[in-house]
């Protein structure tokens, strides 16, 4: 269980990693595991990597969650020559007035652009490529401001621009946890194990619903044709496939109900 803000009248979650493959558009799970509270980072990662593995998939680049901007990460995922794109994380207190800030604090006066860095955690450290750069975006008072958005990146060989345009790629994942929730059976039960099942069959759902919406498209139509094509075809949302199957499913549970039944 993990403890985290308040939220729907509990600060106890259980918590889930999962993998995604993003193409062309798709998005499909390809594993998911538990996340203890004393799990490390590293050991969630090596037991995803390691059912990604028996798939016999390559990864182009790792678009990682916050949760995994640390040392032992880093150098895990450059021992298994992995690119990756970690967002940063500005860890410690921030310094005094008139004091300089020291570490990744200090990069906040940089420049946009790519930046060679050596990171420390206590006696470990990392080497990797420190990309900054800014997005802009309407605030709620109409106004346009710029953020500085900093990412880890290691053989990832793109442009300040386009390596923030490749970690958007990954935003589409909180977009499965919501249809997630959508087909996720609900309990009380408290067991791990049970609560994971039914995790892993509603992304499993998921999947065979994206799996389909893919068929409707033809196979002669690739990358950004085929999201095209999928966009005109206008498939039915995930949500309105849910209610259909559950309208079924209530509509022959009263004709069994109702049918005679002889000894």
């Amino acid at each position: 269980m993990y403890r985290c803000k308040p939220e729907r009248g509990t600060t106890r979650f259980h918590a889930y990693a999962t993998v995604c493959v993003v193409e062309a558009g798709w998005r499909f799970t390809l594993a998911l595991t538990y996340v203890r509270k004393k799990d490390k980072p590293t050991e969630v990662l090596t037991r995803l990597w390691a059912e990604v593995k028996q798939l016999e998939i390559a990864c182009k680049t790792a678009l990682l969650d916050r949760y995994f901007f640390t040392v032992p990460v880093m150098t895990w995922l450059q021992n298994q020559n992995l690119p990756f794109i970690i967002p940063v994380v500005m860890r410690g207190r921030k310094p005094k007035p008139g004091r300089q800030a020291k570490g990744m604090r200090a990069c906040r006066r940089w420049k946009a652009g790519s930046h060679k860095y050596t990171h420390h955690a206590g006696a470990e450290s990392v080497e990797f490529r420190l990309i900054i750069t800014y997005k802009s975006h309407v605030n709620r008072n109409k106004k346009r401001v710029n953020k500085k958005l900093f990412f880890a990146t290691w053989k990832v060989r793109l442009s300040p621009t386009d390596a923030r345009q490749r970690y958007r790629k990954r935003f589409g994942i909180e977009a499965s946890y919501r249809q997630l929730n959508q087909s996720r059976a609900r309990t009380s039960s408290r067991d791990p194990r049970y609560r994971l099942l039914l995790v892993g069959l509603s992304l499993f759902l998921r999947n065979v619903w994206q799996w389909l919406v893919r068929l409707a498209i033809p196979t002669k139509k690739r990358g950004q044709k085929a999201m095209r094509a999928g966009m005109k075809a206008k498939p039915p949302r995930y949500r309105d496939v849910l209610d259909d199957f559950l309208a079924y499913l209530q509509k022959a549970t009263q004709e069994l109900d109702s049918s005679p039944h002889t000894g």
